[in-house]
């Protein structure tokens, strides 16, 4: 079976299945962070994740990274 049509609405709205600390938290909330961008990589590594998981994951790291990118540099200050 296909995954059904990801919107960005629904990838954000979809939740974490599983899992003792990001249970039912949701996608849009995990890409907003640092550490929440690194746990989805992490699940992107599984072999066994859900398709419809993984496509949600797969279009708000690209939408995020898209939206990084034009953005444009980073203007952190240096200590």
């Amino acid at each position: 079976d296909m995954p059904a049509e990801v919107t960005f609405e629904s990838a954000c709205e979809t939740q974490i299945p599983f899992g003792k600390k990001h249970r039912g938290e949701t996608l849009g909330t995990l890409v907003r962070t640092k550490s929440g961008r690194s746990y989805l990589r992490y699940l992107l590594d599984w072999d066994d994740l859900y398709e419809e998981l993984r496509a949600n994951i797969e279009f708000l790291m690209a939408a995020y990274a898209a939206e990084k990118d034009a953005a444009g540099p980073s203007k952190k200050r240096k200590r």
